[in-house]
């Protein structure tokens, strides 16, 4: 998807969303900071990591390998001057890891993170 804001302003706005919706965020990682620290450049690429450790664990009983999905994302970085906004969707996640006890708590998830997606567009 793409924003009308910037990706500092996207982010803000995700973080406020997360916020109001009760979802935690663990971490913001800044890659073209990081990228910037080691005499790299790169375009703003931010990512935000986020999720509900009752609802990731419930998908980790029905598979453990699903850990490694988890948390959640969203990407947010700069396309020449154009903030774009991407994200997996859970719900490649059912097939994959064979997640058949956790279908609607899978289609729950891919639903807020289009939900977020679509609060952030502006």
């Amino acid at each position: 998807m793409q924003s009308t804001s910037t990706v500092e302003q996207t982010v803000e706005t995700l973080r406020t969303e997360l916020a109001r919706r009760g979802v935690t965020v663990f971490g913001v990682h800044d890659h073209a900071a990081n990228a910037r620290e080691a005499g790299l450049p790169l375009a703003d690429e931010v990512v935000v990591v986020f999720g509900s450790p009752a609802v990731g664990t419930a998908l980790m009983q029905d598979n453990p390998d699903v850990g490694y999905e988890l948390p959640l994302r969203i990407l947010v970085r700069d396309d020449h001057g154009v903030t774009r906004v991407g994200y997996r969707d859970p719900e490649a996640l059912l097939d994959e890891y064979g997640l058949s006890g956790s279908r609607a708590t899978v289609e729950k998830l891919s639903g807020l993170l289009r939900g977020l997606a679509e609060a952030v567009r502006g």
